[in-house]
Parts: structure tokens; sequence; C-alpha cells
């Protein structure tokens, strides 16, 4: 989804909290700044919905959750005297129990995707990628293209973070810390892109 507006008057992480349970709209939340969402087109919905659908019935009576772009996630922050960043990922999937307790975000999240979007790709790729990382808990990182299939995937190897990249319909994206696979042709199902002569590819 899109940042549409900055309000830049500091609040603290219970005031965002609060405000999110009676919003009209989504809002992120970046160490006292609060960010307003725009809504995703339709091939961006169509990945998102791909994905947590294909999630959903591998995990069907699993341990492991998935949830959608509604739930939040949690951010540790930066140093110690800086305030928590909320996100709205697009698609995530939480497996331990200690984040049950609250009802609108996540804690603990296994793996997390991000649909790009052209007024979001720079940010997923570097400011919210460099957030997610942080996150001892998370084991995948998947970031999927949206104007073209291409799906990458930070995995964790012990303290640092291996690279994949898949760019064709029966590639496999393998995630291993929750036992589940999809192929770039499922992810991409039912989505058209658009030729630059604006007939459809």
């Amino acid at each position: 989804m899109s940042i549409v507006q900055e309000n830049r008057l500091w609040i603290s992480p219970e005031e965002y909290l609060e405000g999110e349970k009676q919003a009209t709209l989504k809002h992120e939340y970046v160490e006292g700044r609060v960010f307003a969402m725009a809504g995703a087109n339709a091939n961006h919905d169509l990945i998102a919905g791909n994905i947590y659908g294909l999630l959903w019935q591998q995990l069907h009576g699993r341990k492991c959750r998935v949830f959608s772009s509604d739930m939040k996630v949690k951010i540790p922050p930066t140093l110690p005297n800086c305030e928590l960043t909320y996100y709205y990922p697009d698609v995530q999937v939480a497996c331990k129990p200690e984040n049950e307790f609250d009802e609108y975000f996540r804690e603990y999240p296994a793996v997390i995707f991000e649909v790009l979007s052209p007024s979001t790709s720079s940010t997923d790729e570097r400011e919210k990628r460099a957030a997610y990382l942080r996150i001892d808990s998370l084991e995948h990182y998947c970031i999927v293209a949206q104007e073209k299939m291409e799906v990458t995937v930070y995995r964790r190897a012990g303290r640092n973070w291996e690279i994949m990249r898949w760019t064709q319909p029966g590639d496999v994206v393998i995630l291993g810390a929750i036992d589940c696979e999809l192929t770039l042709g499922q992810i991409y199902e039912r989505v058209t892109w658009k030729r630059a002569s604006g007939t459809a590819a």
C-alpha cells in the first residue's frame, strides 16, 4: 500500500495503537510519526490474496497462523531511546504463542511478505527490509514484485541473511521455517500485466 501523507506531530506508541482501533484509514507508525496509507490496486490485492490463501491452506490445523494486511507487526527500536515502529505487512506468519496476548499486532513473526508498488518499492526494499531483519524471530522476508514475475527472499542463515530470487512460473519459493512452498505460478495466478502500449501482456 502507498503512503499518502505524514503527520509530523510526535505521538506515543500507546496513543497510536489506541487511535488505530477507531481509525477509518490504516496508519503505520515509525518512531513517533504516523503515516497514512492508501488502498491497493487490483494486481496488488490479487497477489497478496493468493499468498494468504496458499499459506492458509498449508498452515490449516498447525501451530503457525497467517495474517493479512489488517494485522500490524511490532518492530524493535534501533536504539534504546528510540520509539517502536509498527508496520502493516501484506502477509505475515506468526508461530510463537508469546505474541497471542495482543489482538492488534504480532511481535514474533516468522515470515513476512511485502508486495511492491511503484510508490513503495524503495521503502519496502530498504527501510522496511532493515526494520524487519531486526526482528529476532523472523526467518524469511519475501519481497514480491507487482509489475513483473519476481520474488526475492531474505532467508536467515545464522547471523547473516541469504538472498534468493525467482522469476519463472515453475520456480518454488521454499519457506523452510514454516514448512510451506509456493510456486510463482500460484503467487501470480490471475494477475494481468499491461504492455507500454496498453494491451494486455
